[in-house]
C-alpha cells in the first residue's frame, strides 16, 4: 500500500514539472492534481478490495497447497534418483569396451533396480553386462537382465569376390 502512495506522487510531480515547462495555467495544474489524487484513491480502494478477497482465500488455500507441493517435490526427487540410477549403469556399460553399444538401461519405477534390454552377441557379454550393472549399483539393488543373444552373422561374400578354396 505504501508503494502505491509512493508511486502516485510521481505523476503529480510530473504534472507540476510539466506546468512550469509548458506554461500551464494554475487551473490546469489544479485539475491534473485532482485527477492524480482521484486515480490514487481509486487504486488504493481497488488494492484494499483485492486484499479483502484474497486474504481469506490464501488462508484457506495454504494448508491445502502445502501437502500437494510436498508430494510433488517428493515424486520429483524420486524420479531424479531413478534417472541417476539408470544413468550410472548406462555410463558403466558404455565405457566397457567388451560390451556392444546396443544395451539400454531402464530404471525400475520403485528406484530399487534396473532392467537391461537390447541385444548382445554372446552369453559372456550378457553375463558381463549384468555383472557391471550389479557392481555399479551395489548391494540392495536389483538387476533384471532381459538382454537377448543374437550372434553376429558372418559377412556374405559379394559378387566378384572369389570364394575361398577348399
Amino acid at each position: 500500500m505504501q508503494q502505491i502512495r509512493r508511486y502516485a506522487v510521481f505523476p503529480l510531480m510530473g504534472c507540476f514539472a510539466m506546468s512550469f515547462l509548458l506554461g500551464c495555467s494554475p487551473e490546469t495544474v489544479q485539475s491534473a492534481k485532482q485527477d492524480v489524487e482521484r486515480n490514487t484513491k481509486d487504486i488504493r480502494d481497488t488494492v484494499e478490495k483485492v486484499e479483502k478477497v484474497t486474504k481469506p482465500i490464501a488462508e484457506v488455500a495454504q494448508p491445502l497447497v502445502k501437502p500437494v507441493a510436498e508430494a510433488v517435490k517428493k515424486e520429483a526427487d524420486e524420479k531424479v534418483e531413478q534417472l541417476k540410477l539408470g544413468a550410472r549403469v548406462t555410463t558403466a556399460l558404455k565405457v566397457n569396451l567388451n560390451l556392444p553399444q546396443t544395451i539400454r538401461v531402464d530404471a525400475d519405477d520403485d528406484g530399487k533396480g534396473v532392467k537391461l534390454r537390447g541385444t548382445v552377441e554372446t552369453k559372456a557379454q550378457k553375463q558381463l553386462a549384468e555383472k557391471v550393472a550389479k557392481e555399479t549399483l551395489g548391494k540392495g539393488f536389483r538387476v533384471q537382465n532381459d538382454l537377448t543373444i543374437e550372434p553376429q552373422k558372418p559377412a556374405k561374400a559379394t559378387k566378384g569376390t572369389p570364394e575361398p578354396k577348399k
